[in-house]
């Protein structure tokens, strides 16, 4: 019983870390239209992407980072919206339905597993009972520390007020858009975000399915500023590693395009 104790304990805790899995998270969106494209590479190519994205994902979900799978998985949905909508919409509703029955059911016959899976369990029961557990209730619990400085200091923020204001109180420390806004108030708040975000409008990426893949990346970005903080590894993967590395794909991709 110790030893198996002992793994359930090893399953739940995860692997790496913050940065790595929130940076390789958005770095795996950026990836998915070489899988789209696969047919366009050499064999060797074909087996380091695909080998590359298996990797990858196995690394999120040992994480336990649930929040990183469900950004993986929120990438992933966008690329696929902006070349079939419809599709993607019905697919949606579908693995919504799916998941909200099946998953009670796939846990009472193996058992939880993994911390991913307990806060899979959570969600399905506040999708179809209303009830929070203790994964949501923790993070409504800190993005309100975060609105409590937005509410309460809207147009300057708590920074304006002193530190004795954060200490008494503190932000959220869980969001970076609540806490941009909640210390430095909404007109300063957003505007740095619209300045943190304005690079790139200067990517000029040919290729159309990477500039879908680029879509896809920020959106992957703008749902961990809303979820979690922003972080120099994130930013450093966002802003250098996608966009040099998206853009020497550009001129491989666009020949076949034009075929």
């Amino acid at each position: 019983m110790a030893k198996v104790d002992e793994a359930d304990i090893r399953l739940l805790a995860g692997i790496g870390g913050y940065n790595f899995i929130y940076a390789s998270t958005v770095l795996l969106v950026s990836m998915i239209p070489f899988l789209y494209k696969l047919q366009n590479f050499d064999k060797k190519t074909k087996v380091f992407i695909i080998s590359f994205f298996i990797l990858g994902v196995l690394t999120v979900i040992a994480s336990n980072f649930f929040t990183a799978l469900l950004i993986l998985l929120i990438g992933a949905y966008f690329f696929y919206l902006q070349h079939k909508p419809i599709q993607a919409l019905l697919l949606f509703l579908v693995c919504l339905i799916v998941a909200i029955f099946t998953i009670p059911i796939f846990e009472e016959l193996i058992g939880i597993s993994s911390m991913n899976f307990l806060k899979l369990l959570e969600v399905s029961s506040l999708l179809q009972d209303g009830d929070v557990g203790s994964y949501t209730y923790g993070r409504i619990d800190r993005y309100e520390e975060g609105l409590y400085g937005i509410q309460n200091y809207t147009l300057f923020g708590m920074m304006n007020e002193g530190l004795n204001v954060i200490r008494n109180y503190g932000y959220s420390q869980h969001s970076a858009l609540l806490d941009s806004i909640s210390l430095y108030g909404i007109f300063l708040g957003l505007a740095g975000f619209i300045i943190l975000l304005y690079p790139f409008n200067s990517l000029n990426i040919k290729s159309k399915i990477l500039r879908n893949s680029f879509r896809a990346s920020i959106v992957a970005y703008l749902v961990i500023l809303c979820l979690n903080v922003n972080t120099i590894d994130i930013m450093v993967t966002m802003f250098l590693v996608i966009p040099v590395f998206l853009k020497y794909m550009d001129n491989i991709l666009i020949k076949y395009e034009k075929k």
